[in-house]
């Protein structure tokens, strides 16, 4: 079970309204707060009105290149943001054209920079921005706030599943190259109504493109995008789990979510799937309280399946002085019955099944069974 009093206390003392110091990146890639890690979770281009909701299910980011609404100034959004304690990542040219980037200097909840969202889209044929435009940005922030996080958002053009043009990842390798924290946005279910493990198969594409200089941060749906939309459906829970989880295994450092309902005019963000909603709340508030066995390195040669199907590229090993967490993700549709054996000696006979009220005994070999539900995961916990 969560251990709700001490991540209370985590949570409070992370976004406290005081906001007594700056996000740090730390050598993991982790991110690190009032000098404990945290994990990053944010929405992108929200409106300030629905921050309140968002941060109920977790989101502890706010990114947006610029709020629309009118008379919202900058200072106004951050006082929204600081309202329910959380952060803020703001636009370049909104702190540009407003002369606000010393606020960067000066208010602890802005952390950081956006220097663009989706450069790379194309037009005429080229990214609308280039990279050496992203660099200059990169350098004028950095000139101005030495402290501040750079970040940039791409799209998904990157990913090769998407028929990207090889040619074109020079761009990308360029653009990598600047910011300090890199997102991208990747909706399987809206774009193609399929491939969830597609958002994985991103994350580890562009880790490789930035040669794991910094933290990459997959944006996910989790409900109908009609812009791209093709399939006239919103994402399953079960395809959404898919997608966080894959995300994560394939060493996504946070996530993020861009959760528009509506476009044109009328565009607007109403509230979620309450499944959905539900396994947000859920799923952040354990990422929190994982948040220093996922900033560490990865563990090799802890875990064996023996039998069941499960592919080992769905799978994730982290440690701490007292646990192995073996993070297991069964992508399919349908149920996998496992055997998993354990590769070192455990201190005791059973381990325990992550965020649930279950043990799994091991019998004299150190072997498990276990049952896993169509798109789940599971998280083993096994003392050492």
């Amino acid at each position: 079970m969560f251990k709700k009093v001490a991540l209370f206390f985590l949570v409070f003392m992370l976004f406290s309204s005081s906001f007594a110091a700056t996000v740090q990146i730390g050598a993991n890639k982790e991110f690190i707060a009032n000098g404990r890690q945290f994990f990053p979770v944010f929405a992108l281009n929200q409106p300030a009105e629905l921050l309140v909701y968002q941060r109920s299910f977790g989101v502890n980011i706010f990114i947006t290149e610029k709020e629309q609404k009118k008379g919202m100034t900058v200072e106004k959004y951050l006082s929204e943001v600081k309202a329910v304690k959380a952060f803020a990542v703001l636009g370049y040219e909104w702190l540009k054209e407003t002369n606000k980037l010393g606020l960067l200097n000066t208010e602890p909840a802005l952390i950081g920079c956006l220097i663009a969202n989706e450069p790379d889209t194309q037009v005429s044929g080229n990214p609308r921005l280039s990279a050496d435009e992203l660099e200059k940005r990169c350098k004028e922030v950095k000139a101005v706030a030495p402290g501040s996080i750079t970040w940039l958002n791409l799209s998904s053009g990157f990913f090769n599943e998407e028929n990207a043009d090889r040619s074109k990842l020079v761009y990308y390798k360029k653009a990598a190259g600047f910011p300090e924290v890199l997102s991208f946005g990747i909706y399987p279910i809206n774009m193609w109504g399929k491939n969830t493990v597609g958002a994985g198969a991103a994350v580890k594409q562009l880790r490789g493109l930035c040669g794991d200089r910094v933290p990459v941060l997959a944006c996910l749906e989790a409900t109908v995008l009609p812009a791209i939309n093709k399939e006239g459906r919103a994402p399953t829970p079960g395809e959404v789990t898919v997608e966080v989880w894959s995300s994560l295994i394939n060493g996504a450092k946070g996530l993020g979510y861009l959760l528009e309902q509506k476009a044109g005019p009328s565009k607007k963000t109403v509230k979620l799937d309450p499944v959905i909603e539900g396994f947000f709340g859920q799923t952040h508030a354990m990422l929190q309280e994982l948040a220093p066995v996922l900033g560490a390195k990865d563990v090799h040669e802890a875990f064996n399946i023996q039998s069941g199907g499960l592919d080992e590229s769905g799978i994730i090993i982290k440690e701490n002085p007292e646990y192995v967490y073996g993070f297991f993700l069964n992508p399919n549709k349908n149920s996998k019955k496992v055997k998993i054996n354990l590769k070192f000696k455990p201190k005791f006979s059973v381990i325990n099944l992550y965020g649930v009220n279950r043990t799994l005994a091991l019998d004299a070999g150190d072997t498990f069974l276990d049952t896993f539900e169509p798109y789940s995961v599971h998280i083993y916990e096994v003392a050492k």
